[in-house]
């Protein structure tokens, strides 16, 4: 596997489990043969060579390496499978009075750029790294798994891709889903807009505020 290794005292912020690598951390890149390719798996280590954790690699982003894992695992379908099912069963076991929820909220569930919500039997999936998007079709089969939904929305369009070399897209990946659908949130309905509306449609976020308004 290709590694790199990071400059004196660089470690540290890895170590408390900051999870983006920037070029400015970087001593030396070792590579098996020829270029580290973009979007690869890579081995992160600290001055000394010692192991500190594994991750995407883009030359073409301003973060070259976004962490996957502290440990040394193989990543492939089984490893979102389980990882993408640990972020939904930690999100099942939050009470929320509503049947709209992130259900995957990218770096704080170890999914570097990986963002879905659940509007009722729909998702809405929103993919912001190279090294997500290269995994797009696993995720997609894993979440109609998972969640069953009648259909997943991609919202990949903001300007950001471009940074990470990719293209803006948008468009139903699985099933079907409709133009807007409706949702309830503290006894109140609201219209969904997930494919014109803005990111991934409704400001799940602001739950709070709106219970206070």
């Amino acid at each position: 596997m290709n590694r790199i290794r990071l400059k004196e005292k660089k470690d540290k912020k890895i170590r408390n489990n900051y999870l983006w690598i920037f070029r400015d951390d970087v001593a030396t890149q070792f590579k098996d043969r020829g270029a580290i390719e973009d979007g690869s798996i890579v081995e992160v280590c600290d001055a000394e060579n010692r192991f500190l954790a594994i991750g995407t690699y883009n030359s073409r982003s301003h973060i070259l390496v976004r962490i996957l894992s502290k440990q040394n695992v193989t990543v492939d379908r089984n490893f979102f499978f389980h990882r993408i099912k640990k972020a939904i069963q930690f999100r099942d076991q939050q009470a929320f009075r509503s049947d709209a929820r992130r259900l995957i909220h990218a770096e704080a569930d170890l999914l570097p750029g990986l963002m879905v919500d659940q509007f009722g039997d729909y998702l809405v999936m929103q993919i912001r790294s190279l090294g997500m998007d290269i995994f797009r079709k696993e995720i997609v089969e894993i979440l109609a798994e998972l969640i069953q939904p009648k259909g997943i929305y991609e919202r990949s369009d903001m300007e950001s891709r471009a940074e990470e070399g990719l293209e803006a897209v948008s468009g139903t990946v699985y099933g079907d889903v409709p133009e807007y659908i409706d949702v309830s949130e503290n006894e109140l309905r609201f219209r969904v807009d997930m494919i014109r509306g803005h990111k991934t449609g409704f400001y799940l976020d602001q739950r709070d505020n709106r219970a206070y308004v």
